[in-house]
């Protein structure tokens, strides 16, 4: 039996021309750009909040409710419930997809679905639509949201600056108050 891996202090030779550790992460403007772009990766996290409570939102307005009329019973259950069907349909073959083509076009393939799916959605003509649409960002998420964290973790700041990960859903809470700001509501008198 061998021994582990061994962890090291300092630099490597391959890059330690690279890291000056008198300069300021908010000096360094590749450092700055990429924890941009890690942010829009773990952003796909609150994708499922956001739409959790835009659902919410539009169940209360009496337009969207006559314009389905007035789903009750399966129907609504099916409505709320489809986007994490779709999450579900998904899982079997995201992982083998994000392994044959790569993290980042599996990444840009969810973002792709969800969005084409979103546009259906906004101009859907009936129930089935929606719920069609529904299904599609669920399953684009799935594509989406897998491979972000860890390619997160991969491109975030060279070793010895340690990288923070948030939770698989570190703004699910954020992306309903998000929601809940920016659906249609209406008083309570």
């Amino acid at each position: 039996m061998g021994a582990g891996a061994a962890a090291t202090t300092g630099t490597s030779a391959a890059y330690g021309h690279l890291v000056d550790p008198n300069r300021k992460w908010y000096s360094n403007r590749r450092i700055i750009a990429l924890n941009a772009w890690i942010v829009l990766l773990l952003i796909t996290s609150s994708t499922n909040g956001y739409d959790g409570s835009m659902m919410n939102g539009l169940q209360s307005l009496d337009q969207w409710k006559g314009y389905f009329n007035n789903p009750t019973g399966g129907k609504l259950g099916l409505l709320n419930a489809i986007q994490n069907i779709g999450s579900l349909a998904a899982y079997p073959i995201a992982p083998y997809i994000s392994d044959g083509i790569g993290r980042r076009p599996t990444i840009f393939l969810g973002a792709l679905i969800m969005c084409i799916a979103t546009a259906v959605q906004t101009a859907s003509q009936s129930v089935g639509m929606f719920i069609g649409a529904r299904f599609l960002i669920g399953f684009g998420l799935t594509f989406a949201a897998l491979p972000g964290p860890p390619t997160a973790l991969s491109r975030s700041r060279a070793p010895g600056h340690g990288a923070f990960l948030p939770p698989s859903r570190p703004s699910h809470p954020c992306s309903r108050s998000a929601s809940s700001g920016s659906a249609p509501s209406r008083l309570v008198s």
